[in-house]
């Protein structure tokens, strides 16, 4: 069986007792991230959402990176 989804290896094979992150999605410098909340406000970026391809070349925005979680 082969299955095609953008989501994560470890979401599709979770099973009831794994705890899912709960993910945000954030606007953050006028683009939309969809981000793990962590501590200080601070978040995880999981996904990049944008139709600008240059985003996605930028090192600021890649997944992993933190971003404030608010624009304060």
């Amino acid at each position: 069986m082969i299955l095609y989804t953008p989501m994560p290896l470890e979401t599709v094979m979770a099973s009831d007792n794994d705890a899912v992150p709960a993910y945000r999605e954030v606007q953050y410098c006028g683009i939309s991230f969809l981000v793990e909340p962590g501590d200080k406000g601070m978040g995880k970026i999981v996904q990049v959402r944008s139709t600008d391809p240059y985003v996605y070349l930028k090192p600021e925005f890649q997944p992993g990176r933190e971003i404030p979680l608010f624009n304060g």
